[in-house]
């Protein structure tokens, strides 16, 4: 008899664990449920984006771009100094000085594949300023 009433005791403890653990699960699916419908429409609003700006792109370098990027998962990388962005193996002086110019179309890396572009130097606030200022402000002896 007791026995039995320990095991009915047990069975009830683990319903209880197990209302709890539904209960859990359910919270969790919810908020996975509202995670997921979150991406859905950030990914439909930059599908949209894309759409917008690559209506200005030439359909060749669009072709391009699709074209890499299907094959490599990503299609552009910035020169980093004068390596490759992605791959890391140095570019040939005459290849950056082409990209630079930018008289060539897209241009890709010879080792990696992908298309190339040379980042804009970071604007230094300190270099807008009048260079001039400094003398203006600093004490002169006359």
């Amino acid at each position: 008899m007791e026995a039995a009433e320990d095991l009915e005791a047990n069975v009830a403890k683990a319903q209880a664990e197990l209302r709890q653990e539904e209960a859990k699960v359910a919270s969790d699916v919810e908020q996975a449920r509202i995670r997921i419908d979150a991406d859905k429409r950030e990914r439909e609003e930059k599908r949209a984006t894309r759409k917008e700006l690559s209506v200005g792109v030439a359909l060749p370098t669009m072709r391009t771009y699709e074209r890499i990027r299907k094959a490599s998962g990503r299609a552009v990388a910035a020169v980093d100094g004068e390596d490759c962005g992605a791959c890391h193996v140095r570019v040939r002086p005459k290849f950056l000085q082409d990209l630079r110019r930018n008289d060539k179309g897209i241009l890709t890396c010879e080792s990696c594949g992908l298309i190339l572009f040379i980042p804009a130097p970071p604007e230094d606030p300190e270099a807008a300023e009048d260079p001039d200022s400094e003398q203006s402000s600093a004490p002169q002896d006359e």
